[in-house]
């Protein structure tokens, strides 16, 4: 996420856009997240809804497992000694 918000900001002004970026995403977030998840763990239990956030977070899960097998790794390099 920070590397998301950081490729949206320009360069003149990233400290400002990523502060106001995660500001605003932090906001939105707990504000769904509170409201949503009272009521779906008093309809579902906790158990259930602990169920259902693992099921939502694994598609997030390989997404990133499959980004990070397509993206090339940065060349290492070993130090020769004569």
């Amino acid at each position: 996420m920070v590397a998301y918000l950081s490729w949206l900001c320009d360069l003149r002004f990233t400290a400002t856009q990523f502060a106001l970026l995660s500001a605003m995403a932090s906001i939105v977030g707990r504000f769904v997240q509170g409201t949503t998840a009272g009521s779906i763990i008093e309809a579902f239990g906790f158990v259930q809804f602990y169920l259902l956030t693992t099921i939502l977070a694994v598609p997030g899960i390989l997404l990133f497992h499959l980004l990070m097998k397509r993206v090339p790794r940065a060349p290492t390099t070993v130090s020769e000694q004569p």
